[in-house]
């Protein structure tokens, strides 16, 4: 800003319309950066909703010396129902990371809701009588 001086000599009036223009300037300044700010927040964010989450059925099979999953890679974010049938002589119950089944008598049938919202490898297994019995895998989730 240049000052307004009249024969060398500054006075209050140029002093005062220095100050306006400064004030001015300052506010159109802190106007312009709001703007870009939000703005910024609007394009980073912008108005995107999360997809809904898609609910898979798998089936899973289990005998007295295995457990047959089909998906053991998964993407995050997905919910799974898992359909077990026992196919073995015991009754067993299937758990699958921190959700477990009722105990599924022989040729029984269960279902177990999870979602997975968490990346990692994640323990299944099957128990008898509530302790682990035998066969265990793992669901990786990416």
């Amino acid at each position: 800003m240049t000052a307004h001086h009249t024969n060398g000599v500054t006075t209050a009036r140029t002093v005062r319309r220095d100050a306006e223009e400064m004030k001015f300037a300052l506010a159109l300044l802190l106007s312009a950066a709001l703007a870009t700010l939000g703005g910024a927040h609007l394009a980073s964010a912008g108005w995107q909703t999360t997809q809904p989450t898609l609910l898979y059925t798998v089936p899973a099979v289990l005998t007295d010396k295995s457990i047959q999953l089909t998906h053991t890679r998964v993407p995050r974010g997905v919910v799974i129902r898992y359909t077990i049938v026992n196919h073995g002589s015991r009754p067993y119950a299937l758990q699958i990371w921190t959700g477990v089944t009722r105990p599924i008598p022989p040729k029984g049938r269960a279902r177990l809701t999870v979602n997975w919202d968490d990346r990692g490898r994640f323990v299944y297994r099957m128990l008898y009588r509530g302790r682990s019995a035998g066969p265990h895998g793992s669901v990786t989730v990416v």
